[in-house]
């Protein structure tokens, strides 16, 4: 669930950025919330996934020319801010 909560964070630090480029990705080293993201189908923790739908068509709402994304990364792999990332994370959890 964290990971998801990470997902929604990011995207809406994305939303409100007055500038933003073509293309924005929120990267998770968790392959859940990405996987979750993807099923419609009710489940445990299902309404973070429909939390990051809502905060992704408001990015679009905002940026309408913004391609945005949900990558995966390795975790712990040397990438700036990744640890403060996933404190975060579990603290908004």
């Amino acid at each position: 669930e964290a990971e998801m909560v990470g997902a929604v964070l990011g995207a809406e630090l994305v939303r409100r950025e007055r500038r933003v480029g073509r293309v924005a990705s929120v990267a998770l080293d968790g392959k859940s919330a990405i996987e979750g993201s993807l099923v419609r189908e009710s489940r445990p923790g299902q309404y973070l996934a429909d939390m990051l739908h809502s905060s992704i068509a408001a990015v679009k709402r905002q940026h309408s020319n913004l391609e945005i994304t949900l990558r995966w990364v390795p975790g712990h792999q040397d990438i700036a801010g990744n640890e403060q990332a996933d404190c975060e994370a579990k603290l908004a959890a």
